[in-house]
This record gives structure tokens, C-alpha cells and sequence, in this order.
């Protein structure tokens, strides 16, 4: 997992695919509407999104994971909690292959709790579990955004 500041985006990510994200996280900072653009078919989308969050017991919120798929979550207006779990100490509930998508028992203490802010960004991995939705410093609602990038991509870009 890595969280900082998109100022340092640069500082993990390099090449025309990292450009390409970064101009498309940078237009998303400057829309409050949801959509979902598919930058590379199968390899990279960005989708916007806004929802109510949920107090740190809630039974709505989902501790989730992917095994193909990064996630690269950025606020874009509100603030959002998020647990962060090593997946391998979980008890998986299920796993959806269509949508590459873990669900684990969720009544566990997190590794870290990361508060995503405004010109911030998270990157979850696979092997790290997070549960999204959270409150977060008097914040109810979140509009935010979440880059999937395919772990082939990320391999192509590290090497390149």
C-alpha cells in the first residue's frame, strides 16, 4: 500500500501510462459528476463515484481485495476512511472471478486506518486488503475517484 500526496505522484510512477493516469486523475479533480472512462481495454479504467460512508462498525462496510487489479483511490471533494488489512491473515468469504473481487470476514482490527484527503491517493495491491466507505473527520460523503490498473500494466511499467 502506498499513500501520499498526488504532488509526488511522479516519485512511484513513470512512463506514458503513468502520464496518461495522471492527466486523467487531474481532469477527475475537476468534476463533481460520476463517470467511467476505459483509458486501455483491459488494462486501465478511471471511474468516479460519490456515496454516503458509514461509521467504523457499520455492517455495510466490505473488506475487499483484488488479485489481477490495483486500486488507485483519490478524494476529489470530502475526506474517506479506509481500513488496510495483509490479505493473508484474513478468512476470505468469497471470490467473485468476473469482477476480481474478494470479500473477507469483516469484524477484524485493521493494519492501518488511512484517511484520503483532497490531493491525496492510495494505492492498494494485491495482498492488501482495505475497507472503504469509512467516515472521516466529520465527512458523511465522499465524491472520489478509483484508477483499476491491471497488474500486467503495472509489471510493463515498472520495467520500463
Amino acid at each position: 500500500m502506498i499513500h501520499d500526496r498526488l504532488d509526488n505522484w511522479g516519485v512511484y510512477f513513470d512512463g506514458s501510462s503513468a502520464k496518461t493516469i495522471e492527466t486523467e486523475i487531474l481532469a477527475a479533480l475537476e468534476s463533481t459528476e460520476s463517470f467511467e472512462k476505459i483509458l486501455i481495454p483491459g488494462e486501465l479504467l478511471i471511474r468516479t463515484m460519490s456515496y454516503a460512508l458509514c461509521p467504523e462498525n457499520s455492517p455495510e462496510l466490505i473488506i475487499e481485495s483484488h488479485k489481477h487489479w490495483i486500486d488507485i483511490q483519490f478524494s476529489i471533494l470530502g475526506s474517506e476512511g479506509i481500513d488496510v488489512f495483509d490479505s493473508g491473515t484474513l478468512n476470505h468469504l468469497s471470490y467473485n472471478l468476473e469482477s476480481d473481487f474478494f470479500t473477507y470476514e469483516t469484524d477484524l482490527k485493521p493494519a492501518v486506518t488511512i484517511r484520503n484527503h483532497p490531493s491525496y491517493f492510495s494505492i492498494f495491491f494485491p495482498g492488501d486488503a482495505h475497507r472503504p466507505k469509512m467516515v472521516c473527520e466529520g465527512h458523511t460523503k465522499v465524491h472520489k475517484g478509483v484508477v483499476k490498473m491491471s497488474t500486467q500494466l503495472y509489471e510493463k511499467m515498472r520495467r520500463a
